[in-house]
């Protein structure tokens, strides 16, 4: 951008504030009475990088609030007057209905302890009220009272928000509106503005709450404890956070104003995959066997997403796909996806294959991979990085191949067993043999999910370790 103007012209007496994001603040030029202009030149570009955060995350961003004549200002123009507005704007939307009460009631019937409430609850916004956004006019912040919503059973997220807050409330469980953005980064503590796209809930937890079976709990300044739950997400139960929504700054509206938090970012073992592979070698090269995969966290809730409304020749298309990327000349046997619909337990897939010619046989030798499937290793370019690298999530993830060897063949040499961490993330594998059985094993964890740019080589140099892992060969050798 070589040049950009911003003109204000005010009315008499009134006044005006400017933030300023992701960059040193401009000053403006009085261009007469009630007028100002701030003029900025050459602004870099925010170029295109694979994996970088969004571009309203990097880029100079300029807020002004202005304000008619008023007695005193001071908080205008901040979170709390922010929060202060939509807790206005929400004050008469969370009233029940004698049949939303007697929902709650139905719903709850034998249930004491507040996990078993909120669980109760938060699995009917889930499962029985729809997604579906009609916003008109105000309608993009303000949200439609609750009675509609639980009549009409849809809803867009601040809907959503707004019954279960309402729900909770007649379950004696207290909660508040958060909004936030599903792009990490574009909310700025530096600029109080509703950069929002978003609105979740924060339940309070009642004081002696045991908090270490919930990855979404955060403490505010006065040392109040909230569980941050999503009612729009219907794969990520009660105690969990998806991961475009965790790590990144949110409104909530407490106290009748606004206070800035900044959501939690999940250990890696709260979002596994986990592959355990047996399979049994021929002479042939051919390897026929079970794979079964176990998903939590995000792992879990983009299988279940693109899985949850397939038919069965559907989701074998899907898996075939899939194998694809690390198999050639497979047949694909079965698909049997196991609590597709339990989203309090993990996501399971068995898989059985075969491949004829996976070891590749050379004269008196065969190659063998023991990696079968999954490849974590990413193809990156050795162009100059200037953005952070941007992950959804942390992660864990582990694999292990077993094979029965071919009573023909014999181990001549085995890879060498791999063990690095970068702080960021960690990569180990390595190769056993007991008898005729040879055993893979590798574990992949990824901690944080932005990475400066004057990392790159670390991260270059990492993928380069898994790639060289993942296509790493053992060989067997016939037996005279």
């Amino acid at each position: 951008m070589h040049e950009s103007h911003v003109v204000l012209t005010l009315p008499p007496g009134w006044e005006y504030k400017v933030q300023w994001a992701n960059g040193l603040p401009i000053e403006p030029s009085k261009t007469g009475d009630g007028a100002w202009q701030w003029t900025l030149r050459d602004l870099t570009a925010v170029e295109i990088e694979p994996m970088r955060p969004s571009t309203w995350a990097l880029s100079l961003r300029m807020g002004l609030i202005y304000l008619p004549p008023a007695p005193s200002v001071s908080s205008a123009g901040s979170w709390q007057a922010l929060g202060r507005w939509y807790t206005q704007l929400t004050s008469d939307r969370r009233v029940p209905s004698p049949e939303l009460s007697q929902k709650v009631l139905e719903l709850t019937a034998g249930k004491t302890d507040f996990d078993a409430k909120a669980r109760g609850l938060t699995s009917f916004l889930q499962t029985e009220v729809r997604y579906v956004a009609i916003e008109i006019g105000i309608g993009g912040y303000q949200p439609h009272p609750a009675v509609e919503i639980f009549r009409a059973r849809y809803g867009d997220c601040k809907d959503k928000a707004t019954l279960l807050s309402t729900m909770l409330h007649e379950a004696g469980i207290e909660s508040n509106y958060v909004l936030i953005s599903t792009n990490r980064g574009i909310v700025n503590p530096a600029l109080s503005s509703p950069h929002f796209n978003h609105a979740i809930l924060a339940i309070e937890l009642p004081s002696g709450t045991a908090t270490e079976h919930y990855n979404s709990v955060i403490e505010t300044k006065l040392g109040k404890k909230y569980l941050i739950f999503d009612p729009t997400d219907p794969y990520t139960p009660l105690g969990d956070l998806r991961g475009d929504l965790q790590d990144t700054y949110a409104l909530l509206m407490a106290d009748g104003g606004g206070q800035l938090i900044h959501t939690p970012l999940a250990q890696p073992e709260a979002n596994q995959l986990s592959r355990t592979g047996h399979f049994t070698l021929a002479a042939d090269g051919t390897i026929s066997g079970e794979i079964l995969e176990s998903r939590s966290g995000d792992h879990a809730l983009h299988e279940r997403a693109s899985l949850i409304h397939a038919n069965q020749q559907q989701r074998t298309d899907q898996m075939e796909r899939r194998l694809s990327r690390s198999l050639k000349g497979f047949t694909l046997e079965n698909v049997d996806v196991q609590q597709l619909e339990q989203t309090e337990k993990n996501l399971e897939i068995v898989l059985k294959l075969n491949n004829p010619g996976y070891g590749q046989i050379h004269g008196p030798l065969m190659l063998l991979r023991p990696r079968v499937i999954g490849e974590k290793s990413l193809a990156l370019d050795r162009k100059p990085r200037h953005f952070p690298f941007q992950f959804e999530d942390t992660s864990r993830e582990t694999d292990v191949y077993e094979f029965d060897l071919p009573k023909e063949y014999s181990v001549d040499d085995l890879p060498e067993p791999v063990n690095v961490d970068m702080g960021f993330a960690a990569y180990r594998s390595k190769f056993e043999v007991a008898g005729n059985k040879l055993r893979y094993s590798r574990e992949f964890i990824r901690r944080e999910v932005l990475l400066p740019a004057e990392r790159v080589e670390e991260l270059r140099k990492m993928q380069g370790i898994i790639g060289a892992d993942e296509n790493a060969a053992v060989v067997l050798k016939r037996n005279s």
